[in-house]
């Protein structure tokens, strides 16, 4: 699983990590909309 958005800047491909296979895919509007998503806190 991973929150990294395909417009990333950095030039690394994260879909080369998964041998280019997708399981599920969700925008970020599209989560919010359909309240899929879960709220987390990270302290330290």
């Amino acid at each position: 699983m991973t929150a990294t958005s395909l417009e990333c800047t950095d030039g690394f491909d994260i879909y080369q990590l998964f041998d280019h296979h997708i399981a599920y895919e969700i925008r970020l509007q599209k989560a919010l909309e359909e309240i899929c998503y879960i709220l987390f806190i990270t302290l330290g």
